[in-house]
């Protein structure tokens, strides 16, 4: 609450500095995202992070000490940091290095026939040697998706295919924006499914999860849509703690707004 109250004057970067920290508790749930609305960030303010960060041991890099120590420099008030011999490199484990990092959440967003899906299939192709991958579709065909994976050298049995079925279509793309699958009441169940499946691969356990498009596998709650910043980080902080909770990789696939360039979910 404290951390929240002092970033409430940041705005967006704040929500997005409070939130990343908080995913850090494992007493977090997805649903906390909501509590920013409630700060006011009366009497405080980021600064107060700061000097807390700092009684820690943290020591800011544009501080005269972080100079002093040998710390980055600051260069027109940006801080640059290369890499150097001997530096210590974050250790992560890959279903297909560098392209899937496993037990995370991976974004790919693009306009329409811009290659996401071709792209995600070849991926999960080449991963197939080690684990396989649920597709979860609102748009193409189970046929299509099914033969890609053969054609791009995945093999065989390593891919099931959950088609959603259109509840609501887009008039203008005549896509479906709306689906009998919903990630917050059927992602945990459909993992859980398919890993008890005897017609899957025991010797290729579910590695990949695809949802795409990730809009129309989403329903959002009142006022909430796939442009809004506080609600599609919840989604995400959602198949982050399925991912964790089963060790699987979710690859979500969204379309950029038409004539606006912006990103959305949907």
């Amino acid at each position: 609450m404290a951390v929240g109250q002092a970033l409430k004057e940041l705005g967006e970067t704040g929500r997005g500095l409070w939130w990343n920290w908080s995913q850090t508790s494992d007493k977090c749930k997805p649903e906390d995202a909501r509590k920013w609305d409630s700060f006011d960030g009366d009497r405080t303010g980021y600064r107060a992070v700061f000097a807390k960060a700092q009684a820690a041991g943290w020591l800011n890099p544009a501080s005269n000490a972080a100079q002093i120590n040998g710390a980055a420099p600051v260069r027109d008030g940006f801080v640059f940091k290369f890499t150097r011999p001997g530096d210590t490199v974050l250790n992560i484990e890959y279903l297909l290095d560098p392209w899937l990092p496993r037990a995370t959440v991976i974004g790919c967003y693009g306009r329409g026939e811009a290659g996401k899906s071709s792209w995600t299939a070849q991926v999960c192709a080449a991963a197939s040697g080690q684990v396989s991958t649920l597709w979860i579709s609102s748009e193409e065909r189970q046929d299509h998706i099914l033969q890609r994976h053969l054609s791009c050298g995945g093999e065989i049995g390593t891919l099931a295919v959950l088609q959603a079925l259109p509840t609501k279509i887009d008039p203008a793309t005549k896509k479906a924006v709306a689906t009998s699958f919903n990630v917050y009441e059927h992602m945990e169940g459909a993992v859980v499914a398919f890993q008890k499946d005897n017609s899957s691969r025991k010797d290729r356990p579910l590695g990949v999860v695809v949802l795409d498009a990730i809009g129309a596998l989403v329903t959002w709650g009142k006022g909430e849509n796939g442009n809004d910043d506080g609600a599609v980080k919840k989604m995400i902080a959602h198949l982050f703690t399925l991912s964790e909770r089963y060790g699987v990789t979710f690859v979500i696939l969204g379309h950029l707004n038409k004539g606006t360039g912006h990103g959305t979910c949907g």
